[in-house]
């Protein structure tokens, strides 16, 4: 059997398995269903516990109403107690998830939603349908994922099951680790100019795997090796230009145009690589179709917002600033680098990530030191 290592996610802790119809010893399905064994692609199983036991994130169904097709029973609806929901139908054969180990999740934990409500895909081809995270992700959010291969039996066109109204995704909340702040770029000679200052990683979001779409590896080797991926921003100062003037008695200038934001090239790139889409008018939304997850994480990775990230808006300006004789003067740019990481310290976005340059202006630095540091310049919006 193939199992993950357990993962705590607040309230709740998971375990992962890839084929496995029964859960480990402890845990529970919030689905109904297990993924078909010929389906390649299938994203690994889902099974939760409680991380406090005795908590009452989780509860038995109260009930379980029968469903029918063409006058037979096909499946059955669990019943939640109140405070709780159920997060799918469960079938009335063909499952190896034994009914006893079927669990609905609280609403509210500690102060904190654990669902969220979702959408209901009706186009499976099949006689039911399948819930989806909602298109607009609420700010106050966490991971919305559906936990497994849940299903609602309801086709109101072959008059079978029942309309299940209002259906619910998990709302899981990330590990978010903060990391050092950056420092300003110097020059510490006439003559050294380094193409890279100040690197360092300042946000990292720890996620669970059926968040991440990481094509290249299959569900068993994430479940063995990576339960988890990490979303990181990486922060550092980029030469733009430099002006050595230490041997001239005269002053000079400096113009250089720089490029800021993501590009509609780079964004699409590394949404083919992880499904993460990167924005002005988006921020940092991953959506993952497969695992059906969606999530938000601008907030989480530093930026002032959810949408309209200005950092990311692309578009091209000129830098100018006078060169002092006898100084050597150079332009830095703040470069922001976005990167998904297996637990293995592998990189599941590519090698680099997703690098832009993310500030509203170019930073000056020289040697020797200005007495007052120099503000913003000429040609760069000011807010």
């Amino acid at each position: 059997m193939v199992y993950s290592d357990p993962q705590e996610f607040g309230e709740l802790t998971f375990i992962f398995s890839d084929g496995e119809g029964k859960p480990p010893n402890g845990y529970f399905s919030l689905a109904g269903h297990i993924y078909p064994a010929e389906e390649s692609r299938r994203p690994p199983m889902v099974w939760v516990k409680e991380t406090r036991s005795g908590s009452g994130a989780l509860a038995k169904p109260i009930d379980w109403k029968p469903l029918k097709w063409e006058g037979k029973v096909r499946h059955y609806r669990p019943v939640p107690p109140p405070g709780y929901r159920a997060l799918s139908d469960f079938p009335g054969s063909g499952s190896t998830i034994p009914r006893s180990d079927f669990r609905c999740i609280r609403e509210v934990i500690n102060g904190r939603n654990y669902v969220a409500k979702g959408l209901l895909d009706t186009e499976t081809g099949t006689l039911g349908a399948e819930p989806r995270p909602p298109q607009a992700i609420p700010d106050d959010s966490g991971v919305l994922l559906v936990p497994g291969n849940c299903f609602w039996f309801w086709d109101e066109s072959d008059h079978a099951g029942e309309d299940p109204g209002n259906v619910y995704v998990l709302d899981v909340p990330p590990h978010s680790v903060r990391g050092d702040d950056l420092i300003a770029p110097v020059l510490r000679n006439y003559d050294t100019v380094p193409d890279q200052q100040c690197d360092v990683t300042d946000h990292q979001v720890t996620v669970p795997c059926t968040a991440i779409l990481d094509k290249d590896k299959t569900a068993e080797w994430i479940v063995r090796n990576s339960p988890v991926y990490t979303v990181r921003r990486k922060r550092c100062y980029t030469i733009i230009g430099s002006d050595n003037r230490k041997n001239s008695d005269a002053d000079g200038s400096l113009k250089e145009t720089v490029s800021w934001g993501v590009t509609k090239t780079e964004a699409e790139s590394f949404h083919a690589s992880v499904g993460v889409t990167v924005g002005y008018e988006v921020g940092i939304n991953f959506e993952v179709v497969e695992a059906k997850a969606s999530f938000q994480l601008a907030l989480q990775l530093g930026y002032d917002r959810t949408h309209s990230v200005s950092v990311m808006k692309n578009y091209s300006r000129d830098a100018t600033t006078t060169t002092l004789a006898h100084h050597t003067t150079a332009f830095y740019a703040e470069t922001h680098t976005l990167d998904v990481v297996r637990k293995d310290g592998t990189h599941a976005s590519g090698q680099n990530g997703l690098t832009f340059n993310a500030g509203k202006h170019v930073t000056t630095c020289q040697w020797p030191p200005a007495k007052q540091p120099p503000g913003p310049h000429p040609g760069h919006p000011q807010n």
